[in-house]
């Protein structure tokens, strides 16, 4: 009887299909156009969490608009140093997306990049996050990526990737040296890679 009752119960459930991510995806290339933002430089500053959420947010904003090709501009300084960011001891991603969804994001030619400074400019916001949420697995972040556009990681970054120039990274050696955050633009099934953006 106690069986009967949860199965009664479950009638009450939907459930939807999820359809699987497929085995490559990259935004600088989709549909032969490209959604990703032009390369910005942190410099010595440990700031690249506000940059890794201004390049996941540009370009989430130059697919929903449609706007493929355009190299919009977001103002990682604002971001950073109105939300709490240090040079020396770096920041995190709830902070980061806290801060993009209120107040919200500025544009980078009202408040430039300056890793030297570190003072808060009241600057027009002109975009500001609906909603975030974290992706657990590899088959949720996959479905991220290719549903809705880039997204932003924390690497494990070894004494080797300083030396990385080009092509797939794999450790080899040398020491853990902590962690930095990057734009996931892309995943490869085949060459069971992620693409990012640095």
């Amino acid at each position: 009887i106690a069986l009967l009752a949860e199965a009664r119960q479950l009638e009450h459930f939907s459930f939807r299909v999820v359809a699987a991510p497929p085995p490559a995806i990259d935004w600088r290339a989709n549909g032969g156009k490209n959604y990703v933002t032009g390369i910005r430089d942190q410099k010595t500053c440990g700031s690249c969490v506000a940059h890794a959420t201004c390049a996941a947010i540009e370009a989430r904003i130059n697919i929903e608009e449609g706007k493929p090709g355009r190299d919009l501009n977001l103002s990682e300084a604002n971001l950073f140093n109105c939300g709490g960011g240090s040079c020396a001891n770096g920041w995190n991603f709830v902070p980061a997306l806290k801060y993009a969804s209120k107040p919200g994001l500025g544009l980078e030619k009202d408040q430039p990049y300056n890793p030297a400074s570190s003072v808060c400019k009241p600057i027009k916001k002109v975009y500001k996050l609906r909603s975030y949420s974290a992706a657990s697995t590899t088959v949720a972040r996959k479905q991220a990526l290719s549903s809705r556009g880039p997204v932003i990681a924390g690497l494990s970054v070894f004494e080797d990737f300083t030396y990385y120039k080009s092509g797939v990274y794999r450790h080899v050696a040398g020491d853990f040296l902590g962690y930095h955050a990057v734009c996931v633009v892309g995943y490869s099934d085949k060459n069971q890679c992620w693409i990012v953006k640095n």
